[in-house]
């Protein structure tokens, strides 16, 4: 009879170890990064008897994460991808909006000039042309010199963006760097080999690499 008890126990003490890491799915299911928990029952010994081995019960062995390595780096790779390339994307609009206005861009202020310069080559002797050219000159010259003063500026908030987005990557380095420290303090702690690190930490160090791959530094080339 305690036989008999003893199996059921095991069997209702692992039930709900197994509703404890579902609770704890449902609890994080908006947490980002956070990957599915999964209870990995294994049977207990068995008990010789004259009638042959008995079963006795169950228990769960290890708790993993439904996770895809492969899946994972790629999605690490894509955002990388897309922040880098909608930086890029969002910089080089501001250049050719202030560069293709067509009241006040570079082609409308060149095409001004030119019909200036066209108009004195009909008219050489006409002063009131000559002056009109020397205007129009005189204006594409401060317009370029606003364009200079504007990229500067660009180029200034660049620097700024990329020091923030060093500083970040840096803070997110250490943090992933303690999470390493963390799983191999969890790893010497439960005696486990690498393969089985605490799936707390896991998720955690997932979730930063998620944050840390937002950041498109690693894809920046300098010119």
């Amino acid at each position: 009879m305690s036989d008999v008890l003893s199996t059921s126990v095991s069997g209702l003490l692992a039930f709900q170890r197994a509703l404890t890491v579902t609770s704890n799915n449902i609890s994080n299911v908006a947490t980002p990064g956070y990957s599915v928990q999964r209870p990995n029952f294994s049977p207990l010994s068995a008990q010789a008897t004259a009638s042959g081995y008995i079963g006795s019960g169950v228990t769960i062995d290890s708790i993993t994460r439904a996770y895809d390595e492969l899946l994972a780096g790629q999605v690490r790779s894509s955002q990388s991808g897309y922040s880098s390339f909608n930086t890029y994307a969002t910089t080089a609009a501001q250049v050719t909006n202030m560069l293709s206005n067509t009241s006040t861009g570079l082609t409308a202020s060149l095409q001004a000039f030119v019909n200036a310069l066209q108009t004195v080559a009909n008219s050489p002797s006409s002063t009131a042309q000559r002056q009109a050219l020397l205007s129009q000159a005189q204006g594409l010259t401060q317009q370029l010199q606003s364009y200079n003063s504007q990229l500067s500026d660009y180029s200034k908030g660049v620097e700024s963006q990329l020091g923030a987005t060093v500083a970040q990557i840096n803070t997110l380095s250490a943090g992933i760097a303690d999470l390493n420290g963390q799983i191999a303090q969890g790893l010497a702690a439960t005696g486990q080999s690498g393969e089985a690190p605490p799936p707390w930490c896991l998720t955690t160090y997932a979730a930063a690499w998620a944050r840390r791959s937002r950041f498109s530094l690693e894809r920046i080339e300098l010119t």
